[in-house]
């Protein structure tokens, strides 16, 4: 299962910041769990688990 939602984000790159629409997508399903952040064409994807693990890290 997938649940995707839009949310207002920031894109930025060498030069400079511009406010964006950002989906974000969080896929949990037999094969594990990912977040994906999609912007101007492109999505980034991640292990859910990769990310818990440096949220609670800073959280701590």
């Amino acid at each position: 299962m997938t649940g995707i939602k839009k949310i207002r984000g920031v894109i930025t790159d060498s030069e400079k910041s511009m406010g964006s629409i950002v989906i974000v997508r969080f896929t949990s399903n037999k094969f594990g769990e990912t977040l994906s952040l999609e912007a101007n064409d492109i999505m980034i994807t991640v292990r859910f688990a990769d990310i818990e693990r440096v949220i609670k890290k800073v959280r701590n």
